[in-house]
Order: structure tokens, then C-alpha cells, then sequence
């Protein structure tokens, strides 16, 4: 849980900028058998938005780790998986 610890302001800009409501990391972030091979699982819930925008909202969120300049997935050493 350290790696969600170490970036938790970048997680809440995240989470503001693409309207989330709710996020909640599930998976071997939350225990010892975290490594450098494995990924972060976030499962999210979005607010209410207009139905028009909502997929590229989605989308944007989902591949915002695509970035290389972005610290959570550098700092994980591998990847971020939204569900």
C-alpha cells in the first residue's frame, strides 16, 4: 500500500480532474506480495456526469497512465489497471 501512500495527492488530482467519485485499490498493492512486476488495480466510481461526455471522460481517466511522465505507474514500475 506504500506505492498508493507515497502519491496519494497525485491520486486525488486524478480523481478530481475526471470526476471521480470513489476509488479503492484491491489486489496485491494492499499486501506483501506487491512487487516490481505487478500492477495497481483501482476499482473506480464515477459521479453523475452528462451522459454525452461520460465516455471520453472514461476513457481519458483510464488511459491518463499511458503518460510516461506519470509518477504512480513510474513509481509502481509497472502498470495501473482501472476497473
Amino acid at each position: 500500500m506504500e506505492i498508493v501512500d507515497t502519491n496519494i495527492e497525485d491520486l486525488k488530482k486524478l480523481c478530481a480532474m475526471y470526476n471521480v467519485e470513489k476509488m479503492h485499490a484491491f489486489g496485491s498493492v494492499l499486501n506483501s506480495n506487491f512487487n516490481n512486476d505487478s500492477g495497481i488495480d483501482l476499482l473506480v466510481k464515477f459521479k453523475l456526469i452528462e451522459l454525452s461526455k461520460y465516455f471520453h471522460n472514461y476513457m481519458d481517466f483510464k488511459f491518463w497512465n499511458a503518460d510516461d511522465t506519470d509518477s504512480l505507474r513510474r513509481n509502481a514500475g509497472g502498470d495501473v489497471f482501472i476497473n
